[in-house]
């Protein structure tokens, strides 16, 4: 069962994600799951509902290749204070080793999935999925500073 990242915890890291964002590029998904890779070090996966109803999102996750994460998450709407919250940290200890991800994301009963395999930062990336109006997926990226935190 996955654990559940509580609202105000998902809404800073949010806020926080998204008052970062100038640093951040806009990655295209791709709906046919292409082999063309970049290694990076996935450090956080977040994800927020943007669309104006509730979703489920479908998670998928590979590195070098073998399956390493999948995941189903309701998600609420923003500035609804019911259950399911509309914002989620996939929490999962993800390699530290640089590798070849493919994040896949499917909305609902979408026949097709979403597939993310570039961020803009080799190191330490943070990756934001949207579901935006409409129940399509989004997804931006961005270099985690509080991973050079951690060394020395």
């Amino acid at each position: 069962m996955p654990s559940r990242v509580t609202r105000r915890a998902a809404l800073t890291a949010t806020a926080s994600g998204l008052a970062a964002l100038a640093g951040c590029s806009a990655l295209g998904g791709s709906g046919d799951g292409g082999d063309d890779r970049m290694e990076f070090a996935l450090d956080t996966l977040l994800a927020t509902n943007k669309d104006s109803v509730s979703h489920t999102l479908h998670l998928q996750v590979s590195y070098d290749g073998d399956p390493i994460f999948w995941q189903s998450y309701d998600l609420g709407t923003e500035g609804n204070d019911s259950d399911p919250p509309a914002d989620l940290l996939a929490d999962h200890d993800w390699p530290e080793e640089p590798g070849t991800y493919a994040v896949r994301a499917r909305v609902d009963d979408a026949e097709t999935w979403e597939t993310f395999t570039e961020v803009n930062s080799r190191d330490c990336a943070v990756l934001f999925l949207h579901i935006v109006e409409g129940g399509g997926v989004a997804a931006l990226s961005k270099a985690d500073s509080s991973c050079d935190e951690g060394e020395g």
